[in-house]
């Protein structure tokens, strides 16, 4: 979850790949700070900011070559991700087509864990897209389909840090395959030559006209 202070709550996986334990403290903004909870942290102190939001400080330890997810809400986690939505960038090859895909999911309350992204060129057979995190609510990858293909099928599975489960299934529509071709028809042949016919012409007209004044 975003740390800005607009949620009722955040979570943070904390990865210790030292060899020894390791403990420290750090700041949290909310929302909110009614019946406050939290989980894998102790709360130490919560203060107020000018804003109206509040400022939590939990202390954390985690154990050597280990993660931890760490949890604080004033809310219960209740529903799934509130908004999960998907924008495309695609790039048509003679082949293929290249769609490069960002997914946005949020949270109200601990945050999105994670986002996965499934595609199919009939709706029935469907692989996988590597999605890569960019923050807390944005992933991005790619996906390639043949260039005849005018419609992707697609999944939308977006899990909160509590476990709950918003999915989201929709179609992106592509352009379809256009086959460009340059004939020469007798039209063009017809004027063709009599531009080169005009163009003699004008040659030889300048050329007599020389010899006359010479």
């Amino acid at each position: 979850q975003a740390n800005d202070g607009e949620a009722k709550g955040f979570s943070a996986r904390i990865r210790n790949k030292l060899p020894m334990q390791i403990s420290g403290k750090f700041e949290v903004k909310l929302a909110t700070a009614d019946k406050l909870e939290s989980e894998g942290a102790s709360i130490q102190e919560v203060k107020r900011t000018r804003d109206g939001k509040y400022v939590v400080t939990l202390a954390v330890d985690v154990k050597p070559n280990q993660e931890k997810l760490v949890k604080l809400w004033s809310e219960e986690d209740v529903d799934p991700p509130h908004h999960v939505s998907i924008s495309t960038d695609i790039s048509y090859g003679a082949a293929a087509s290249i769609i490069w895909v960002n997914v946005t999911a949020r949270d109200e309350v601990l945050g999105v864990e994670n986002v996965t992204l499934k595609y199919s060129v009939d709706n029935k057979s469907w692989n996988s897209v590597q999605l890569l995190r960019l923050n807390e609510t944005l992933f991005s990858g790619r996906l390639q389909v043949p260039r005849d293909v005018s419609t992707v099928y697609y999944t939308i599975e977006a899990v909160d840090a509590g476990g709950k489960v918003r999915v989201e299934h929709g179609k992106i529509k592509l352009m379809a395959e256009e086959v460009e071709r340059e004939e020469i028809g007798p039209s063009y042949v017809k004027w063709k030559l009599v531009a080169i016919l005009a163009l003699v012409l004008i040659i030889l007209i300048v050329t007599i006209t020389r010899l006359v004044k010479k």
